[in-house]
Protein backbone atom coordinates (compact mmCIF):
# COMPACT_ATOMS: atom_id res chain seq x y z
CA UNK A 1 0.00 0.00 0.00
CA UNK A 2 3.30 2.27 -0.02
CA UNK A 3 2.66 3.50 -3.37
CA UNK A 4 -1.03 4.83 -3.05
CA UNK A 5 -0.02 6.94 -0.05
CA UNK A 6 0.13 10.61 -0.39
CA UNK A 7 3.48 13.08 -0.38
CA UNK A 8 2.26 13.86 2.83
CA UNK A 9 0.95 10.47 4.37
CA UNK A 10 4.59 9.17 3.37
CA UNK A 11 6.23 12.53 5.07
CA UNK A 12 4.26 11.53 8.24
CA UNK A 13 5.01 8.21 8.16
CA UNK A 14 8.80 8.76 7.64
CA UNK A 15 9.50 11.45 10.43
CA UNK A 16 5.52 11.49 12.38
CA UNK A 17 4.62 9.92 15.58
CA UNK A 18 3.75 6.12 15.15
CA UNK A 19 1.09 5.00 17.17
CA UNK A 20 0.27 1.71 17.51
CA UNK A 21 -3.81 1.53 18.50
CA UNK A 22 -5.01 -0.42 21.55
CA UNK A 23 -8.66 -0.90 21.32
CA UNK A 24 -9.76 0.33 24.29
CA UNK A 25 -8.66 3.75 23.34
CA UNK A 26 -10.83 3.33 20.51
CA UNK A 27 -14.58 3.95 19.84
CA UNK A 28 -15.47 2.22 16.44
CA UNK A 29 -18.70 4.00 14.63
CA UNK A 30 -20.83 2.25 12.47
CA UNK A 31 -23.13 4.37 9.61
CA UNK A 32 -24.44 1.28 7.23
CA UNK A 33 -26.93 2.26 4.99
CA UNK A 34 -28.64 0.32 1.52
CA UNK A 35 -28.40 2.30 -1.84
CA UNK A 36 -30.83 2.40 -4.01
CA UNK A 37 -29.63 0.76 -8.01
CA UNK A 38 -30.88 1.26 -10.73
CA UNK A 39 -30.28 -0.49 -14.01
CA UNK A 40 -32.74 -0.37 -17.10
CA UNK A 41 -34.20 -2.86 -18.59
CA UNK A 42 -34.28 -4.45 -22.20
CA UNK A 43 -34.66 -1.83 -25.03
CA UNK A 44 -37.53 -3.31 -26.05
CA UNK A 45 -39.20 -3.25 -22.40
CA UNK A 46 -38.80 0.24 -20.46
CA UNK A 47 -38.81 -1.18 -17.16
CA UNK A 48 -36.14 -0.14 -14.53
CA UNK A 49 -35.34 -2.82 -12.62
CA UNK A 50 -34.41 -1.40 -8.52
CA UNK A 51 -31.91 -3.43 -6.39
CA UNK A 52 -30.84 -2.05 -2.98
CA UNK A 53 -27.21 -2.96 -1.85
CA UNK A 54 -25.84 -2.85 1.48
CA UNK A 55 -23.69 -0.06 2.52
CA UNK A 56 -20.82 -0.59 5.63
CA UNK A 57 -18.81 1.97 6.94
CA UNK A 58 -16.89 2.41 10.15
CA UNK A 59 -14.86 4.73 11.40
CA UNK A 60 -12.55 4.86 14.24
CA UNK A 61 -12.27 7.70 17.01
CA UNK A 62 -8.89 7.19 18.45
CA UNK A 63 -8.34 8.98 22.23
CA UNK A 64 -4.69 9.57 22.86
CA UNK A 65 -2.87 10.60 25.51
CA UNK A 66 0.15 12.84 25.81
CA UNK A 67 2.17 15.03 28.04
CA UNK A 68 -0.98 14.27 30.25
CA UNK A 69 -3.34 15.78 27.18
CA UNK A 70 -6.12 13.58 25.70
CA UNK A 71 -6.18 13.94 21.74
CA UNK A 72 -8.95 12.86 19.54
CA UNK A 73 -8.29 11.78 16.02
CA UNK A 74 -11.07 10.48 13.92
CA UNK A 75 -10.08 8.27 11.24
CA UNK A 76 -11.13 7.81 7.02
CA UNK A 77 -14.06 5.55 6.37
CA UNK A 78 -13.58 1.77 6.23
CA UNK A 79 -15.94 -0.48 4.61
CA UNK A 80 -15.35 -2.93 6.80
CA UNK A 81 -17.90 -4.36 9.92
CA UNK A 82 -17.17 -3.51 13.55
CA UNK A 83 -16.12 -7.19 14.48
CA UNK A 84 -13.49 -7.35 11.52
CA UNK A 85 -12.13 -3.66 12.21
CA UNK A 86 -11.47 -4.85 15.31
CA UNK A 87 -9.54 -7.40 14.55
CA UNK A 88 -7.45 -5.56 12.27
CA UNK A 89 -6.58 -2.86 14.97
CA UNK A 90 -5.70 -6.20 17.38
CA UNK A 91 -3.47 -7.55 14.75
CA UNK A 92 -1.88 -4.15 14.32
CA UNK A 93 -2.68 -3.58 10.72
CA UNK A 94 -4.06 0.07 11.30
CA UNK A 95 -1.37 2.18 12.68
CA UNK A 96 -2.11 6.02 13.57
CA UNK A 97 0.75 8.65 12.58
CA UNK A 98 0.90 12.09 13.59
CA UNK A 99 2.79 15.49 12.74
CA UNK A 100 5.18 15.97 16.07
CA UNK A 101 4.88 19.73 15.15
CA UNK A 102 1.20 20.04 14.36
CA UNK A 103 -1.50 17.26 15.77
CA UNK A 104 -4.26 18.24 13.16
CA UNK A 105 -2.07 16.61 10.68
CA UNK A 106 -2.05 12.73 10.85
CA UNK A 107 -3.33 9.45 8.84
CA UNK A 108 -4.72 6.09 9.49
CA UNK A 109 -2.53 3.61 7.85
CA UNK A 110 -4.40 0.32 6.75
CA UNK A 111 -1.91 -2.04 5.92
CA UNK A 112 -3.44 -5.71 6.41
CA UNK A 113 -1.67 -8.33 6.22
CA UNK A 114 -2.26 -11.10 3.81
Amino acid sequence: MQNDLTEEQNNLKQHGEKITLELDNCDIKENNYYEDITSKGLALIDIDAYTEKYIVQTVIVYNHTRNGVTEKFVSQTFSLDTVTLESHILSNDIVLYVDTFDRSKYFFDFNPIQ
